[in-house]
């Protein structure tokens, strides 16, 4: 979620926590997966393609299924908000539009399993 940053949107309030999207780098959490004692670690990554039919409903999934982005956007002023729903919806314009008028965004999908 670029746009929280570059609306300058704040974690005001949120105790200190690595950058979005940390975990999707396979080094990290394989690291981090060892060091709390698993082994057998294994890190893939695929690809869906995610049919959005607008910027708002792109942004509601984030705000309600992202525990700390989440409450992120739960915490902006409307103004900041709604910054970061239209910074959203330009950005899905490179994106193609599918048949029900909305586009199909290509979202990585990381995993990484193992063994304790």
């Amino acid at each position: 979620m670029d746009a929280i940053a570059d609306t300058g949107a704040t974690a005001e309030g949120l105790p200190e926590a690595p950058p979005f999207f940390t975990w999707a780098d396979g080094d990290y959490a394989t690291n981090a997966l060892s060091a709390a004692g698993f082994s057998a670690i294994k890190t893939w990554q695929i690809t869906i393609n995610w049919p959005v039919v607008s910027a708002e409903f792109y942004v509601e999934k984030f705000k309600r299924g992202g525990a700390r982005v989440g409450e992120i956007l739960r915490r902006q002023a409307t103004a900041t908000y709604d910054d970061i729903v239209a910074h959203v919806r330009e950005r899905l314009r490179r994106y193609p539009a599918n048949a029900s008028g909305g586009v199909i965004v290509p979202t990585p999908i990381f995993i990484a399993s193992g063994v304790k």
